[in-house]
């Protein structure tokens, strides 16, 4: 007889049926790993099954669409519950109404302050930006002394100690060298050896769109950072939550889609 794993019935149960199946696809994206491009249309239209927010709307929101917007748009940060960013791809496609879009990020834990409303007043832009343009050693930033405190403290993991601090920063010297020589490339181009639907937006900035169809940083600072030190003209993002708002004036704009006027 045919028996569930009984992690999937513990999703069942505990989450509901959306997550489990959501789960269910990152479980077989991992297990047979392949190319992007080999198969980023099937893996799209398996995500895109499921029931959205959005399609409550008379709207033509592609959910899973990768826009394409200039990173100094993006000035606010989201004001949604702390951690934005987890369970990402159970959040896709949602509307939400409230104060979030205009409110200070909520309920940060002390570890990650200072955690401003503007995302260029965050201490990694401004160590990034004295680093890339005023040539300040990575050991002398404030985003360095943070990393080396919470280090210090066995807050995180990740390092030991100064030596480790410093190397992971070092790792963005190569990516400031990549994007200002080759450009800012897609994930769908960066990740064509292994990797998953998954990756692809995982990887990808991470936005809100806020209720005057405003984009709010979500995640991934480091690649948004670089891009606005750089003047990158048009950097690609995924769109996770959408105010209420936003969604009623995009119903009455004559095509409907978003893509047109974010």
């Amino acid at each position: 007889m045919f028996r569930l794993p009984r992690r999937a019935i513990q999703i069942y149960q505990e989450e509901g049926p959306r997550s489990l199946y959501f789960e269910t696809l990152l479980f077989f994206e991992y297990k047979y790993d392949k190319p992007p491009k080999e198969y980023y249309e099937i893996a799209k239209w398996l995500y895109s099954l499921p029931c959205f927010d959005v399609d409550c709307y008379d709207t033509e929101v592609d959910v899973y669409d990768i826009q394409f917007i200039n990173p100094n748009k993006i000035e606010y940060i989201t004001g949604r519950k702390w951690k934005p960013w987890s369970d990402f791809i159970l959040k896709i496609g949602s509307v939400m109404d409230g104060n979030w879009d205009i409110r200070e990020p909520s309920a940060v834990p002390d570890l990650y302050q200072p955690y401003p409303k503007k995302f260029e007043e965050l201490p990694i832009f401004k160590s990034f930006n004295q680093h890339f343009i005023n040539g300040l050693p990575w050991v002398e930033t404030e985003y360095y002394q943070y990393l080396l405190k919470i280090a210090e403290e066995g807050l995180d993991k990740r390092y030991s100690g100064p030596g480790e601090v410093k190397a992971y920063l070092e790792r963005f010297d190569d990516l400031y060298e990549s994007i200002q020589t080759r450009g800012y490339k897609p994930q769908t181009e960066l990740l064509t050896e292994s990797g998953t639907f998954y990756d692809v937006l995982r990887n990808e900035i991470l936005i809100d769109i806020g209720r005057n169809g405003e984009p709010q940083f979500v995640e991934n600072r480091h690649r948004l950072a670089i891009a606005k030190i750089l003047n990158i003209e048009l950097v690609p993002v995924v769109t996770i939550v959408r105010h209420e708002d936003w969604i009623a004036k995009l119903e009455q704009y004559s095509g409907n889609d978003e893509s047109e006027i974010v």
